[in-house]
């Protein structure tokens, strides 16, 4: 029969792991939903703000893009007009070559140029408003179409408002070249008190001496770029109800997409807050330029009035400030379909999180059933070995004998406790990973294949540890061919995505030794002394963390040595940490019987040694100082 204690122990073994499931559950849980709620409202307030940065830069490109657009048709007119000009000269001096060439030989120089002059007079362009004129290189003006009364007549004399004699300085460009454009300021028809800037092209004759010419003013020019260039940026229209619109400095609509602002003059428009509108635009436009906000007078597709944040820059050349903005309301409706997501994927994620607490409890529950009938057969044999040895022994040695077989079982069950706790840990890490990904939409099929294959890890590897502690006092236990890289395979498989969250880089150099041994036994040092590495990264809040691993062969022997760059171990610690119950993770928990179990486990069942020491090294150009464990181990555990 079991005593009281003996029932006590194996009821805690049994029913404390699900126990511990369901608390551990409900405490997960209950944080899951009160962080993602903070999440969710942080994640809508960033939302927000990306949205408003996001569409202010959208907004920033379109207006510098019709900017530049606008700028390179601008300092292209100069260019443009000399062409156009270019073209209709040529096409003037052709009828004046055909009519040349088909009466030289039968008609005089005079009635020639009385035939070319009635060609050309009522030829025009530009709807009408380009002309030609002829003058020979002593400036004697044979044809102009709206002055005929200079024709015969010399302008070598002529200076223009800014001083310049335009005749003189044209025959004197004609000297090096057949053909030459030239500025000048002449009057317009219907201005004869003003003179314009005119650009001209002109082009010799060489037959009779004379140059034939033409030319454009420039603000008429201009007038005509700009007409086309608002009628193309009237089509302009973006994403719904965006579009670009132009006012100029003195508060003229020039384009819109309401086109019954186009022309209206709009200087006083106000919001509902008596924000004026237009006069900030241009004030805006007019200090280079930036962002203003209102609410618009109607939104276009709903008639409505928004907030609405407008992006204004000036081109001061023309004067006009060029235009675009964006409703906030449109973020409104994707707040409320985030928030509508959320909470379907709530629900979704509390499915889940039952679903995984029912498997996982009953996953700890046959474990512990099993666990139990094992150490009450344990028990059992152990009542058994002690009945006998009263029989051989006097009353003393069998009490003293006792304690110490049962502190030794109270020992493996602290084990046991300190072995589940970072297992358990990973679990529900991997568990709140799926979780989180789901609620932000990345979650994919590979991601949850591969969260649940190291949770499954995870779980074999708990009850991997429960069979080895159950046979740690067993001296029957079966050795296994295995190789050390495939031992720091099984590894990666239990922490790769735990250590991978934590930042931690592996950096191996192990050689494929094949090794006849106890493999769960080392694994479970192995990971023990990862594990101590990661908490000290934790603890000292480290950026750049390293675990690097060598393994190598010496004669029979096999060397690993784990080393990090967590700084080391101090000095007043170091020779503590192979003691029983000695530890530094006291706010954690911690037993302090990791380190001296794992060199148990060395000592008893790979017949080597476990050793640790501070080491200084380099690493990509960085000198780095950590713990090394250096750990020697037959290579045939069962020789």
């Amino acid at each position: 029969m079991l005593h009281t204690n003996e029932k006590t122990i194996l009821n805690l073994i049994k029913y404390a792991p699900t126990l511990i499931v369901i608390l551990l559950l409900s405490i997960v849980s209950y944080f899951y939903f009160l962080e993602k709620d903070f999440q969710n409202k942080n994640d809508i307030k960033e939302l927000k703000e990306q949205f408003i940065l996001k569409s202010k830069q959208n907004i920033k490109n379109e207006v510098d893009l019709v900017y530049e657009y606008i700028a390179y048709e601008k300092n292209n007119s100069t260019k443009n007009l000399k062409q156009n000009l270019k073209k209709e000269v040529q096409k003037a001096y052709r009828v004046m070559n055909y009519i040349y060439n088909r009466y030289k030989d039968t008609k005089t120089k005079e009635e020639i140029t009385v035939k070319i002059k009635d060609a050309l007079r009522k030829l025009t362009f530009n709807d009408g408003r380009g002309y030609f004129y002829i003058y020979d290189l002593n400036a004697v003006n044979i044809l102009h179409p709206l002055k005929p009364n200079i024709e015969g007549k010399s302008l070598i004399n002529f200076k223009d408002e800014k001083g310049n004699f335009p005749s003189r300085e044209i025959i004197k460009g004609l000297e090096n070249s057949d053909e030459f454009f030239y500025e000048l300021y002449w009057n317009k028809p219907k201005t004869i008190d003003t003179q314009y800037k005119k650009i001209t092209y002109n082009y010799l004759f060489k037959p009779y001496g004379w140059f034939i010419g033409t030319g454009e003013y420039v603000d008429e020019f201009e007038s005509r770029l700009q007409k086309r260039i608002l009628e193309y940026i009237q089509k302009i229209n973006y994403r719904n109800d965006s579009y670009v619109f132009i006012v100029d400095y003195k508060g003229n609509y020039l384009s819109h997409i309401n086109k019954n602002y186009i022309g209206l003059n709009r200087i006083n428009l106000k919001d509902s807050n008596s924000f004026y509108i237009t006069k900030e635009l241009i004030k805006t436009a007019q200090n280079g330029a930036g962002y203003i906000s209102y609410f618009s007078s109607v939104r276009p597709k709903t008639g409505n009035s928004y907030k609405k944040i407008t992006y204004v820059k000036g081109f001061d050349y023309w004067q006009w400030a060029i235009a675009t903005g964006f409703y906030v309301d449109e973020l409104d409706k994707s707040l409320k379909d985030i928030e509508d997501k959320v909470k379907k994927d709530n629900k979704e994620d509390l499915k889940i999180i039952l679903l995984f607490g029912l498997m996982l409890s009953s996953i700890f529950i046959l474990i512990s059933i099993f666990l139990s009938k094992q150490l009450r057969l344990r028990f059992l044999k152990h009542k058994k070995e002690l009945i006998k040895q009263i029989k051989e022994n006097n009353e003393k040695d069998l009490i003293l004998s006792q304690q110490s077989k049962m502190a030794a079982m109270g020992e493996m069950i602290g084990n046991i406790t300190h072995q589940w706790r970072q297992p358990l840990n990973a679990i529900k890490t991997q568990s709140s990973g799926i979780k989180f990904k789901s609620e932000f939409g990345v979650l994919e099929k590979k991601d949850i294949n591969e969260g649940m294959d190291n949770i499954s890890n995870t779980v074999e590897y708990l009850s991997t540890t429960i069979d080895d502690f159950k046979d740690f006092f067993n001296p029957k236990k079966h050795h296994v061919t295995f190789t050390i890289e495939e031992l720091f395979q099984k590894i990666e498989k239990l922490l790769g995505s735990h250590f991978k969250n934590a930042n931690i880089n592996i950096v191996k150099n192990i050689d494929n030794i094949e090794v006849i041994g106890y493999e769960n036994e080392l694994l479970q040092v192995l990971i023990n002394i990862y594990n101590n590495a990661k908490d000290e990264f934790e603890r000292q809040n480290i950026k750049d963390r390293y675990i690097f691993v060598e393994a190598k062969e010496e004669n029979e022997n096999i060397i690993i040595k784990i080393k990090d760059n967590a700084n080391g171990i101090p000095k007043e610690v170091i020779k503590h940490i192979f003691k029983s119950h000695f530890t530094t993770k006291k706010d954690k928990n911690g037993t302090g019987i990791g380190l001296y179990m794992s060199k148990q486990i060395i000592k008893r069942f790979a017949k080597g040694n476990i050793e640790a020491y501070n080491e200084t090294f380099e690493y990509k150009d960085s000198s780095y100082t950590g713990a090394c464990f250096k750990l020697t181990i037959l290579k045939n555990f069962s020789l």
